[in-house]
């Protein structure tokens, strides 16, 4: 009997388990879906969801833990605009849709993708955002190396 056993295995040590776990739910918040086997999809779901749940009541302590779990603040940020977007919704954040065997070792593929992706204005003003980031880190690069040369 499995009393007290939570969680799937998946055939790895605890820090590889959790590094898995990560970059799936970091990829799959940056991408807006994610194709992987059946079983990893069906681990890291559960963890996603949970992510978004404390994203929909946005705090300083919610965003610093969704760092420390998510790993960067990019992905966590994004993680809190999923939490604003469903705020009205009782769970059932993601989906996830059979694909077929894969080729190689007839492992069962699956895509996991978001019930309510983000709408088109979101993802632009994003994007936007970041190309601002990108530009003012650009100035200040500029500035610094006018500076040295002055010296």
């Amino acid at each position: 009997m499995k009393h007290q056993v939570f969680g799937r295995n998946l055939h790895r040590t605890k820090k590889e388990r959790l590094s898995l776990f990560r970059l799936l739910a970091e990829e799959f918040v940056l991408n807006g879906k994610l194709t992987t086997t059946k079983a990893k999809a069906k681990a890291v779901q559960p963890l996603v969801e949970h992510f978004v749940t404390k994203a929909k009541k946005p705090s300083e302590h919610v965003f610093r833990y969704l760092c420390a779990k998510l790993g960067n603040k990019k992905t966590a940020q994004k993680m809190l605009k999923y939490g604003v977007l469903f705020a009205g919704t009782n769970g059932g954040y993601t989906k996830i849709l059979k694909l077929g065997a894969r080729p190689g070792d007839n492992s069962s593929q699956v895509v996991m993708f978001w019930s309510k992706p983000l709408s088109e204005n979101e993802k632009q003003t994003e994007s936007t955002q970041t190309e601002s980031v990108e530009e003012s880190k650009k100035s200040k690069e500029t500035k610094s190396k006018q500076k040295t040369k002055q010296k």
